[in-house]
């Protein structure tokens, strides 16, 4: 009988026991703590966190290659730097092929007439050799302007090109048709032969009262040239 009594106390203190051990957590500041919902965390719950995903900046060196400045935009790189102001116009036939801006005027009203325009002034051997061209009621005068380095009029007044004295000794004339337009000043075949619609020298009007060749067979008159009625335009 005793030791049937001394069975069931054993059995009860190990139902006892094993009651107990799931009363409280484990919590002895090392291992797995537990968190709400399931999340645990390992270690020193003091121990700051860290973010695997750093701002990284790029340190790769840029040399910058600038594009040409234009009137509309300084010389910039592709990435977004300037440097310097804006460029000028690039006129072509008398209009800026970047922003479409007109740099001549209208020939029917602003041409000078009577007036010789002379440029393309060059050294050739003692002389100084151009080009002229003189607007009439019905033709114009093409002529190819000669200056002597050798004064044979006392009275005459030189000119002065390239630290040299040259003095006007005339030059051979040959008259054309020519046509003006509102944009340009065409001069076209020779009085004395040809067709007198063949194209021989294209110009415009440029706001500075020069006339800028655009088109030409006529070496005297080579495209890009200016001619302008006053001959200290021409002579720097």
């Amino acid at each position: 009988m005793a030791k049937k009594l001394f069975i069931i106390l054993m059995v009860l203190c190990l139902i006892f026991s094993l009651a107990s051990c799931g009363d409280t957590p484990k919590n002895e500041g090392e291992g797995n703590v537990l968190l709400d919902d399931e999340q645990t965390q390992t270690g020193d719950e003091d121990q700051p966190q860290t973010d695997d995903k750093t701002d990284e900046k790029n340190t790769e060196s840029h040399s910058h290659s600038y594009s040409k400045a234009t009137c509309q935009a300084p010389a910039t790189c592709s990435c977004g730097a300037t440097t310097g102001g804006k460029g000028s116009h690039n006129y072509s036939n008398g209009v800026c092929t970047v922003c479409g801006a007109k740099n001549y005027l209208n020939p029917t009203s602003n041409l000078k007439t009577n007036t010789e325009y002379i440029g393309n002034l060059h050294v050739s051997g003692d002389m100084l050799i151009g080009g002229a061209l003189q607007f009439e009621s019905d033709a114009c005068v093409v002529t190819e302007r000669y200056f002597n380095s050798v004064q044979t009029d006392p009275n005459q007044s030189p000119i002065v090109f390239k630290g040299t004295k040259y003095y006007s000794e005339g030059g051979g004339q040959e008259p054309h048709y020519y046509e003006l337009t509102d944009s340009e000043v065409i001069v076209k075949g020779s009085f004395w032969g040809g067709s007198a619609d063949a194209v021989t020298i294209k110009l415009v009007l440029q706001s500075n009262g020069l006339l800028k060749v655009t088109q030409s067979n006529n070496s005297l008159f080579p495209v890009g040239a200016a001619f302008s009625t006053n001959i200290n335009d021409v002579l720097k």
